[in-house]
């Protein structure tokens, strides 16, 4: 085996670089801000963001002072133009009732289904959103 001469050889070209720095750039660089859209929920204030790396989805969504529009799951919308890419429980949030349970409905899915609780309990209409965090990772398509 030769040992690369490193004063002579190209063994780390400036394209070999700028590939590494976009990779670095898509780990490490800012969060991207976005205004979900929601379903079954009106008024509210939301803070939400995301990271896309490849095809991994993190994002976090905080909403203040909704209210449930009817009896039903809450919708929230997943950053535009990007689908689900199978079913992805995201467990562990929470809300103003409780811990809850938020997953996405299959491949081509545009929003997580949020439950009120842990068990799949329903929102009830009218019911008050003091507060609603989720955050998640899931795959893209």
């Amino acid at each position: 085996m030769t040992v690369p001469n490193l004063a002579t050889d190209d063994i780390i070209n400036e394209a070999w670089v700028d590939a590494v720095m976009t990779d670095v750039n898509a780990i490490y660089g800012s969060w991207t801000a976005y205004a979900p859209a929601f379903t079954n929920v009106s008024g509210g204030v939301a803070n939400a963001a995301y990271k896309l790396v490849g095809k991994t989805l993190h994002f976090r969504v905080q909403m203040t002072a909704g209210t449930a529009t009817a009896a039903g799951t809450i919708g929230i919308g997943l950053p535009a133009g990007l689908t689900a890419a199978g079913i992805h429980l995201i467990p562990g949030h929470r809300s103003s009732a409780g811990l809850l349970i938020a997953f996405t409905n299959g491949a081509g899915a545009t929003a997580v289904t949020v439950y009120q609780d842990h068990v799949g309990s329903n929102w009830a209409a009218g019911a008050s959103l003091t507060f609603l965090r989720i955050a998640g990772t899931l795959e893209v398509q």
